[in-house]
């Protein structure tokens, strides 16, 4: 059935029959739908150079064919694809094809028991496995009655994009609320706690803003995350590299072009070093940073616009330095998370531990997590855990530190990927991961462990526990 009223196309889909198998979602569900696992498939795909396209569609068709069973099996109500990509050349087939394996992941997910409605939001990929173009005006429900189309999430309100001493960063201004700063933007992408004791918030992956109770600085800094970090946070929207200096001058302006604004303005300001420039008036100063580039081959490289602070005039530069915590204050709270459990773990197990919460990141404006020391993160719902992750340094300053065997021995989990496929025979290898079910009375665990497969005892890079 297809209804059109007012612009928004309203899709009545059935839920599947006896037979059916549950369907590839290509927008996100309105509610917070329940993971009850996450796969990867892999296939060998040979490619030529003239059916290159033809024939990863078709593999891809047939994973995806694979997921959807996988997803019945389950007794999942949808699938939402998460990746799909070729790894690295595994062979050269006679001068004509190659050979390369591709991996493709998905949530098998069950919906909400009372909303069953699709957002406007796009999945990562549609049914078909392509990127989907952006389709704002789009809802979809998924019942076997008719119901009224849910409305369109609330449009955020607009953002300055201008950066400048009377007006501002994105429209904050040091000094207001914390429930300002909601009001005008929403709830943050990630929360640090600072080395001081203070908290930031980040908007996107580049834009600070640092709370003293009321908002007291305002950073664009491009080295605070790591690679991995800044792959959780939600990429481009509307804080990202859109910013211009008095409304004037884009990010990346060159230095030359901003100092000859800056004089024809007649706005004073201070060389601090060759590539820091500090402006001020009686209530605030701006500092303005730049980076080399070179953006013409065998040409000199320029400095470009590309970070800049806010904060009340005179006042100490507070430095985005993430809060340590010793893995040794760590160790000793992990036990009520160490695998096997008989059900999954609950928030009345951890109070020493959440009490140690530094960090919050929500994944693609997605799942929240939890935050511990470098590498542990936690997602809860409600009173009870709902995964478990050991992923790679969140921030920069820590971002080449390896797993801690410690810390994989204090869950429960073997020190690398050949201790696991030894330990344990169940265990399934697929592409760079490694797929265990452990199931108990009362519930079951999943691992999924990201592996290193060039190196000799499959090191172990990021660990995932669900629970079910």
């Amino acid at each position: 059935m297809l209804r059109i009223t007012a612009s928004i196309f309203t899709f009545m889909l059935a839920p599947a029959f006896a037979g059916e198998l549950p369907p590839v979602l290509s927008y996100q569900p309105n509610c917070t739908a329940e993971i009850l696992s996450q796969q990867s498939l892999a296939k060998v795909l040979i490619l030529t150079d003239k059916g290159h396209q033809q024939e990863r569609d078709r593999v891809t068709q047939e994973l995806i064919q694979q997921m959807r069973q996988l997803a019945d099996d389950h007794q999942a109500d949808a699938v939402l694809l998460k990746d799909i990509s070729t790894k690295t050349r595994l062979a050269k087939n006679s001068g004509q094809s190659s050979v390369r394996r591709l991996l493709l992941s998905a949530d098998l997910i069950r919906f909400c028991t009372d909303d069953r409605s699709l957002s406007a939001r796009p999945a990562a990929f549609d049914e078909n496995g392509a990127v989907p173009s952006s389709m704002s005006s789009l809802s979809f429900d998924l019942s076997s009655q008719p119901v009224p189309s849910p409305e369109l999430e609330q449009a955020e309100l607009p953002v300055r994009k201008d950066v400048s001493l009377a007006q501002g960063a994105y429209g904050f201004l040091p000094g207001i609320s914390q429930a300002q700063v909601l009001q005008l933007a929403g709830e943050p992408d990630v929360r640090i706690r600072l080395k001081n004791g203070q908290q930031a918030w980040a908007y996107g992956r580049y834009l600070w803003l640092v709370f003293n109770n009321d908002l007291q600085q305002i950073h664009y800094q491009n080295r605070v995350l790591s690679g991995y970090g800044s792959n959780l946070a939600e990429p481009g929207g509307r804080f990202d590299r859109q910013w211009q200096l008095d409304g004037h001058l884009p990010y990346q302006a060159p230095l030359a072009d901003v100092k000859q604004y800056l004089n024809d303005k007649q706005q004073p300001f201070q060389q601090n070093n060759k590539s820091e420039l500090v402006l001020s008036n009686q209530q605030h100063q701006l500092i303005l940073k730049f980076e080399h580039y070179q953006q013409v081959q065998n040409k000199p490289a320029l400095l470009l616009l590309t970070e800049f602070s806010l904060m009340a005039k005179g006042e100490p530069y507070i430095a985005l330095q993430p809060q340590p915590l010793p893995l040794q204050q760590l160790l000793p709270l992990l036990s009520p998370l160490a695998l096997p459990q008989q059900q999954a773990p609950q928030r009345s197990q951890l109070g020493s531990l959440l009490a140690l919460q530094q960090h919050q990141v929500v994944e693609r404006k997605e799942k929240t997590w939890q935050v511990f020391g470098d590498h542990l993160q936690l997602q809860l719902n409600d009173d009870v855990v709902k995964a478990v992750r050991l992923a790679p340094a969140l921030f920069l300053n820590n971002a080449n530190a390896p797993l801690s065997k410690q810390m994989l021995q204090a869950l429960g989990i073997p020190e690398n990927g050949k201790q696991m496929l030894s330990r344990f025979a169940d265990t399934q290898s697929i592409g760079d991961k490694l797929l265990l079910t452990l199931n108990a009375e009362q519930g079951s665990q999943s691992i999924e462990l990201t592996v290193n497969p060039d190196s000799d005892n499959l090191e172990i890079e990021q660990v995932l526990i669900r629970y079910y």
